[in-house]
């Protein structure tokens, strides 16, 4: 296991190696984790894979240093285009869980020809909600944004006011009060939502890249996932119904019961 850094003029990305297998494994995770929620993979397929596991800006050891700018789709290709070249990397495939499946997609959309299998767990970043576009595309109410989500009493009322309206369910109140307990866990939020804003794909487009480069996709959905849904992935699924495999789990247990009962690569 190896920890390294690769390091250009917007960003500091640390990453973890495991496993000494002969194909590439490019692996991101959800909101609120780092890279060591990939580690059991090393037992399971380190033969097969040499995994690269991420840290996602505001996650782990990663940073971001222009917290004025987010990050768009072109920045996150000349990383990955400076990480693959050091790696030597030519062929790879992609695991991406929840948040992290943005940049897992990002990936894809620029090396899709290179790029062997797309695995994504209750993927974030497919469908676009108009909650998330309106508090994070206007800068009055991304400032509107930072100090409710900063402060936990308006935070608090916030989300009781949008289960109250309908616009979230209890499953998406429940896992926010799990991340918001503290000042560090509640900024964190507010610049992964801020930051990551412009990592959204076309589904048309990237379906057709996956038809054109015969990818092989699958979509893993939690059956009592109540914080992204299948009718958030259906932009996708729809050129793809067969990629789609459930697990009975909810949204936090979904990566661990992947890698320990699925985690078919």
């Amino acid at each position: 296991m190896k920890h390294k850094v690769l390091e250009t003029p917007k960003a500091l990305l640390h990453y973890r190696q495991y496993g000494k297998g002969p194909a590439a494994l490019l692996c991101f995770h959800g909101y609120g984790q780092d890279h060591d929620v990939y580690r059991e993979l090393e037992e399971l397929y380190g033969n097969k894979y040499t995994i690269y596991s991420f840290d996602l800006f505001y996650h782990g050891q990663s940073f971001w240093h222009n917290k004025e700018q987010p990050v768009e789709k072109s920045d996150w290709s000349y990383i990955m285009e400076q990480f693959l070249a050091v790696q030597r990397i030519e062929r790879f495939s992609l695991v991406g869980y929840s948040m992290g499946s943005r940049f897992a997609l990002a990936t894809f959309d620029v090396y899709a020809d290179r790029v062997d299998q797309l695995i994504l767990l209750a993927p974030d970043g497919i469908k676009r909600r108009f909650l998330y576009w309106l508090m994070t595309s206007f800068g009055f109410t991304r400032h509107l944004l930072r100090i409710v989500v900063t402060n936990p009493k308006p935070y608090l009322w916030l989300m009781q006011s949008l289960l109250f309206l309908k616009l979230i369910n209890r499953g998406v109140t429940k896992f926010s009060e799990t991340q918001m307990k503290t000042r560090a866990a509640r900024r964190r939020v507010y610049y992964s939502w801020v930051m990551f804003r412009k990592l959204f794909i076309t589904p048309r487009a990237t379906a057709e890249k996956i038809n054109k480069h015969n990818v092989t996709l699958k979509i893993y959905m939690g059956e009592f996932d109540k914080v992204i849904t299948v009718s958030q992935v259906q932009p996708l699924l729809n050129a793809f119904p067969k990629s789609l495999r459930t697990i009975p789990a909810g949204h936090t247990q979904l990566l661990k019961m992947w890698i320990q009962t699925y985690g078919a690569l």
